[in-house]
């Protein structure tokens, strides 16, 4: 199932330290420029091709797209993408991509990826619909949803999570999708070049049991005592830049990622103000469940204030 070949490794001039420097922090307003490979460890995946269900129904997700993992050997390089619906006048679809890229099976298991396209409501957003356990009112989701399973299970269900071993998972969104959001939050003062500059997103997962959709990263199994939040950056930045400041301390891909369960962040480009760049998300989980991605609280706040200051932001032509 899995594509991967690997990338030459050679380019090492590399501004490793100033990416180092913002595990802690990032400015939103001066995004640090790419300072390594977008994806770690020097892999190069094609995603399979995916086909979501787009029939408006929260519980139905497509084909399932399956891969074998070996107890011991690492999830990364599992990745699909997709690139149409199964109905041809259903919702259309954002032609989302989800990434593992890492952490170890506990054992033999069978991943499986199946999407699905946000529903109707769920684009648009009302006090209940999505429901956002921690942003009630105006998040809509920005990406397709993405159903993992199979990640090998660590205990009994918890609050209607299933425990796994940790491990990462990145996604792309759709940065044009919050435009419908930040409307339900009354901010009207920004044109799409402000999504695109300021279109920070943040892994979502879904609740079947309280029927929420939540962007608090839940840490089922870990105290997570390296847990690094709200960086700028892919995954393989990160872990580039984790590398680099931590020598004695290399994350790889069959690293066991229980100490960062928790950490998060979030990549774009903004090639001309104006043109969609790319825009990634990602997070380090140990409990499988439905993910999509909504605009992170730093976003909202940003443009809600900018709808509060009466479009303050200037409208290019």
């Amino acid at each position: 199932m899995r594509s991967c070949s690997i990338r030459s490794r050679a380019f090492i001039a590399r501004t490793g330290p100033a990416l180092a420097a913002s595990l802690s922090a990032h400015t939103l307003a001066s995004p640090l420029p790419p300072a390594s490979p977008l994806d770690p460890f020097g892999l190069t995946v094609t995603p399979v091709s995916a086909i979501a269900d787009n029939s408006n129904n929260i519980n139905a997700f497509g084909v399932a797209y399956t891969t074998f993992v070996g107890a011991g050997t690492s999830y990364a390089g599992i990745a699909t993408q997709v690139t149409g619906g199964n109905t041809p006048s259903g919702n259309s679809w954002d032609g989302t991509t989800a990434w593992l890229w890492g952490g170890a099976a506990s054992s033999n298991t069978n991943v499986s990826m199946q999407w699905r396209t946000a529903t109707t409501a769920e684009r648009f957003g009302t006090s209940t619909v999505p429901p956002m356990a921690d942003s009630p009112g105006y998040n809509s989701l920005s990406s397709d949803v993405l159903q993992l399973t199979g990640i090998a299970q660590t205990g009994p269900v918890t609050g209607g999570l299933i425990p796994t071993d940790a491990y990462a998972l990145e996604m792309t969104y759709n940065p044009t999708n919050m435009i419908a959001s930040y409307q339900w939050g009354g901010s009207f003062g920004w044109d799409l070049s402000d999504i695109y500059a300021s279109g920070e997103a943040q892994i979502t997962y879904y609740n079947p049991v309280t029927g929420q959709w939540s962007k608090e990263l839940v840490v089922i199994n870990t105290t997570a005592a390296k847990k690094v939040e709200n960086f700028f950056g892919t995954y393989g930045q990160w872990v580039d830049a984790w590398n680099t400041a931590n020598v004695g301390d290399q994350i790889t891909a069959t690293t066991d990622l229980s100490d960062w369960v928790g950490s998060y962040g979030f990549y774009y480009t903004d090639p001309d103000g104006t043109t969609p760049g790319t825009y990634r998300m990602w997070a380090i989980l140990d409990h499988t469940s439905a993910f999509g991605a909504t605009p992170a609280p730093g976003a909202v706040a940003l443009l809600g204030m900018a709808g509060l200051l009466g479009g303050s932001r200037r409208r290019r032509a």
